[in-house]
């Protein structure tokens, strides 16, 4: 490995953040999930040196069912009332279709991912491939209610949870629902207890820009035993406010490990290093960009040829 690659994988980590991690997370936790980490980091530069681009990626949308309505939810209502999921078969088909092309992260996605139907599959695939990362993306609803079910997953050491939260309880209620903030902390309660790796999903827009990027609350987080935190960013969000949260993101040195999905981890100023991601959809469709749901093949067809496709390049080399 070249200088440039391990000084950029070190940019993130401070010394706090590694002594809260080590003193809150069980160590086999860590071991896997960082070391899949600087594994995908590697993979990400070195297609940049190569100039060919393969997926790292891979976000299999479970179900598209939720029982919320959230402010800005891009799925239609229509796909949020159906309860069927994705099979275990279409689910052991893309993995394995990932891991051929190295793909060390996998991301359970909804809709609301983690339900009394999703959790037995999760609890499978989690267990059946050990040496891969896996990431659920949930409202905590579940989790806060039936936490005495989740054992099988939280105390997995390859699996991570990323509970979706907006603000404090007035902002993240207004555009998540009501009760949603107090689950996520319950549910942050249940995961800390069991020493898990868990993070936050934030995502910015007008209505909570100034407070989810707050010290205020970052620090939050951190005394509730968050990890990381994720930013995604709305459509109400462009250009210069855009370029404005992510300095004020960066300007606070927290002990919390930060990425964003414009840049990926922070210090990087190019969104050449962000993940490059393929989107499954329940029924095996692959779309290359999730929130638009445009299809650009199926599971039927190999994923390297899928990952040809010139617009899904776009998204991480400009020039195509």
């Amino acid at each position: 490995m070249e200088y440039s690659f391990i000084k950029s994988l070190a940019t993130p980590f401070d010394l706090r953040m590694v002594l809260r991690a080590l003193t809150s997370v069980r160590i086999g936790v860590l071991s896997r999930n960082l070391g899949n980490y600087a594994l995908h980091e590697h993979d990400v530069w070195s297609q940049n040196k190569r100039g060919k681009i393969f997926p790292t990626l891979l976000y299999l949308e479970l179900t598209t069912y939720c029982s919320r309505n959230c402010r800005g939810c891009y799925i239609p209502q229509e796909e949020r009332d159906d309860n069927t999921m994705m099979t275990r078969e279409t689910a052991h088909n893309a993995i394995k279709n990932g891991a051929s092309l190295g793909v060390k992260f996998y991301n359970f996605l909804g809709g609301e991912p983690v339900a009394e139907n999703t959790v037995p599959l999760m609890e499978e695939i989690v267990g059946s491939y050990p040496s891969l990362t896996f990431i659920t993306c949930t409202n905590g609803d579940y989790i806060a209610a039936r936490s005495d079910q989740l054992d099988g997953l939280a105390l997995r050491n390859n699996f991570s949870v990323a509970l979706s939260i907006d603000g404090f309880e007035g902002t993240n209620d207004r555009l998540r629902g009501r009760n949603s903030f107090r689950n996520v902390v319950s549910s942050a309660a249940y995961l800390r207890s069991r020493r898990a790796l868990f993070g936050a999903v934030v995502t910015l827009r007008k209505l909570n820009f100034e407070e989810a990027i707050s010290p205020d609350f970052t620090h939050f987080l951190i005394r509730n035993g968050f990890i990381y935190v994720s930013y995604a960013f709305s459509d109400e969000l462009r250009g210069n406010l855009q370029d404005v949260a992510i300095e004020r993101i960066e300007k606070h040195r927290d002990p919390i490990f930060k990425y964003t999905s414009l840049r990926g981890h922070m210090g990087e100023r190019t969104q050449n290093r962000i993940a490059r991601t393929i989107s499954i959809g329940k029924d095996g469709s692959v779309f290359d960009v999730r929130k638009e749901r445009r299809m650009i093949g199926t599971l039927e067809q190999d994923l390297e040829g899928v990952s040809s496709n010139r617009s899904w390049l776009r998204k991480f080399v400009q020039e195509v």
